[in-house]
């Protein structure tokens, strides 16, 4: 069933969307480090592999499964919110680093991270480091075995 953000979320700072690819160990493990560390719960975690969900929040599906994406909501400056909010909320979306970079801003413990991810970010060094650890992770396809073996694709 898909997630359908509410103006509850989006008013309590529960507004940005993280699309990670869940055949992935290393995304999977990235997003548990996040999550445990996110005691406010301001990240919500959502597989890439999931179409409806995806088109649901207007995202790429090969964009998502190349890099991390997230979707971040944020209120018009002109508008309260209302019972009828979703028109008055903004969204943009991150990739890569730059979803990095958003998710630390939410979880204060990696605050501290910021300041660096931001240089990396603004130089370049952090897309071309993020692209670098991407390109060399393995996928493992969920419900694609047969027996007790997975065939892992080759990139």
């Amino acid at each position: 069933m898909p997630y359908e953000p509410n103006a509850a979320d989006q008013e309590h700072g529960k507004g940005l969307f993280v699309f990670y690819d869940n055949w992935c160990p290393m995304c999977t493990r990235t997003m548990r480090f996040y999550r445990k560390w996110d005691w406010f719960k301001r990240i919500t975690f959502m597989p890439a592999r999931e179409e409806q969900i995806l088109e649901q929040f207007q995202v790429d599906q090969e964009q998502a499964l190349k890099r991390m994406v997230a979707v971040k909501y944020t209120k018009k400056k002109k508008y309260r919110m209302t019972a009828n909010a979703a028109k008055h909320l903004e969204t943009q979306q991150f990739e890569g680093i730059d979803t990095i970079y958003h998710m630390s801003r939410q979880i204060p413990i990696l605050w501290v991270l910021v300041p660096f991810l931001y240089a990396a970010r603004i130089l370049g060094i952090g897309a071309y480091v993020y692209d670098w650890i991407a390109s060399s992770r393995k996928i493992i396809p969920i419900g694609q075995c047969e027996g007790d073996v997975c065939m892992i694709p080759k990139r």
